[in-house]
């Protein structure tokens, strides 16, 4: 009961944080941030109905993905979402993503915002990418931006797809999520007579975005693209007639047509000075991205397949993974990072189980974590070792269940359980 109760408490502080995520290490760690357009109320947007604003999104945005979420098996830390507050350090995480400069910053206005680390699961970080999708996709004036430890997660998916003017050097704040589709910031007037055109700063890119996304007006030139029923339409030019429908729709009179016809505003570009779209809707990109979704969240719920494989397990833990099932990602992370001092800690907490009664209980992970948990071979001390007898019946489970029982026991120790 002890044991139970201290795991408990540790497991509560490693998936709810106080203030904001916890992981710090960029290389194995996904951040995002969504920016809520400025209101259209009337009532004004100064600093605190701003994060009033983005309080109410944060809760509602949690209550639409949580039910979707709530049987993903994360490797290391769900997503969660939190208020970014420009005026309260505290809510910017223990340092910004890599330190290096404006690029590498969020906009410094209130939004909502979540960073995880995710180990070495690809699957989870691509559930992030959904979730975003879905997001940025039902609310109009929504927009993302997303990163992980190698930089624009989205544009190296996509790269096949990029137009030939965007490079790493000046990709930084021009690509972002909004209509739940990719659109990137091309450069502008002024970096085409210079001859170069460096990164964005998140402000600078958020603020571009938005003023083009308000630009589609009646007597706006715009571009077509991504008309998959009609592809002849795609690369023409047009003006708008009739704004924008509560779905979405814009009348558009495209050139070398005598009838406006209704298109998605997902499907039009805003034309700036010179002819070039002022925001480039990338369809071609957005479908890669939408294959990589399907591909690795392929279970029927929208979510990655998940294993669930029988472990013989002292009857404590057992009982405590029956209970907490997100445990045992958990105790799977703990015993990959395990150090040899931690182990021999580890093995003395099993001993304290060693005449308690031994069971087999289902254990749920993803199919990445049991691949690469079932493929190390690992001595069990004696004390993680069931009864021989139960051991020669189950060995995949037995060896299953003695790597998560150490991995139990490795969280104990972390979260401050000692010895006992």
């Amino acid at each position: 009961q002890h044991c139970r109760t201290r795991l408990r408490s540790w497991h509560a502080r490693f998936l709810s944080p106080a203030v904001v995520p916890m992981s710090t290490d960029a290389s194995d760690s996904v951040a995002f941030h969504l920016y809520l357009d400025p209101s259209q109320d009337g009532l004004g947007d100064g600093p605190e109905r701003q994060l009033a604003r983005c309080r109410e999104a944060r809760d509602a945005w949690a209550a639409q993905l949580l039910p979707w979420l709530a049987s993903h098996v994360w490797e290391r830390e769900p997503l969660q979402l939190w208020v970014w507050d420009p005026a309260d350090s505290r809510t910017h995480g223990r340092g910004r993503r890599g330190g290096g400069g404006d690029e590498d910053s969020p906009a410094e206005e209130a939004h909502v915002w979540g960073r995880l680390s995710v180990g070495g699961s690809v699957h989870d970080e691509w559930v992030v990418v959904a979730a975003l999708l879905r997001l940025t996709g039902s609310e109009e004036g929504v927009s993302a931006t997303l990163r992980d430890g190698d930089g624009e997660l989205l544009l190296i998916e996509a790269a096949y797809s990029l137009p030939d003017w965007l490079t790493p050097e000046n990709a930084p704040n021009r690509a972002f999520l909004r209509g739940g589709a990719l659109h990137l910031l091309p450069p502008s007037p002024e970096d085409e007579r210079r001859g170069s055109a460096g990164p964005l700063s998140a402000s600078e890119g958020l603020s571009r975005l938005r003023r083009v996304c308000a630009g589609l007006r009646c007597g706006a030139a715009v571009r077509v693209g991504g008309v998959a029923s009609r592809p002849e339409l795609n690369g023409r030019r047009g003006t708008v007639v009739v704004e924008e429908s509560e779905a979405g729709r814009l009348g558009v009179r495209v050139e070398g047509l005598e009838e406006a016809l209704s298109l998605h505003r997902r499907s039009l570009s805003l034309v700036a000075e010179g002819g070039r779209p002022a925001a480039s809707l990338q369809p071609e990109a957005t479908s890669a991205l939408s294959r990589r979704v399907a591909l690795l969240c392929d279970g029927p719920d929208g979510l990655p397949l998940r294993h669930t494989a029988a472990a013989l397990l002292p009857l404590p833990a057992a009982q405590l993974l029956s209970s907490q099932p997100q445990l045992a990602a958990a105790a799977c992370a703990a015993f990959e990072e395990r150090t040899a001092q931690g182990l021999e800690r580890a093995a003395a907490a099993q001993a304290l189980h060693r005449n308690a009664p031994w069971t087999r209980v289902g254990v749920t992970l993803s199919r990445s974590a049991f691949a690469r948990l079932s493929a190390l071979r690992f001595a069990a001390p004696a004390a993680a070792k069931p009864p021989a007898a139960l051991a020669a019946a189950a060995p995949a489970s037995a060896d299953l269940g003695a790597k998560l029982g150490l991995g139990l026991a490795l969280l104990l120790l972390r979260g401050g359980g000692g010895g006992g």
